[in-house]
């Protein structure tokens, strides 16, 4: 994987969207095959591995695989969003609009996987037991993609 280095920090702001979302009352299995409907309806997917954790890790691995015939570019921002089940909707944790990334752009060929680790800061956020996604956006040339995948904490 080859590397763009940029010059200066910035600070993630990336905008919330609701997105797409699955049933209020979701067991563990039906979550993990949501997840997983997600991803397989695109040419790039983005997958977090594991998808399930008991407690809440330091850091979480994502897994970006490009299935198209171009180069994709991405950065090292990134938005953690946590599903609320009553309202039936993602809610956006402001918390991550104020971490400093460097700006990087990484760039992803034709065919071929990059992994990263993203740090959930959890002795700065309270996190409860549910279910939580991570929103990456992704450059393919002249369009701008976002991608979500989906975690369970348990």
């Amino acid at each position: 994987m080859k590397y763009c280095l940029g010059l200066f920090t910035v600070c993630m702001g990336l905008s919330c969207s609701s997105g797409q979302t699955t049933g209020k009352d979701m067991d563990r299995k039906e979550a993990e095959t949501a997840i997983n409907d997600l991803t397989e309806n695109t040419n790039i997917t983005l997958e977090i591995v594991p998808q399930s954790y008991s407690g809440v890790p330091g850091q979480i691995h994502l897994l970006i695989t490009n299935h198209t015939t171009s180069v994709l570019e991405y950065g090292a921002g990134y938005q953690v969003e946590k599903y609320d089940p009553e309202a039936e909707e993602w809610q956006h944790m402001d918390f991550f609009d104020h971490v400093a990334v460097i700006s990087i752009m990484y760039m992803l060929p034709a065919g071929e996987s990059g992994s990263y680790a993203i740090s959930l800061f959890p002795d700065q956020v309270d996190y409860e037991a549910g279910r939580y996604r991570v929103k990456k956006q992704i450059y393919t040339g002249e369009e701008s993609v976002e991608l979500y995948a989906e975690f369970i904490i348990e």
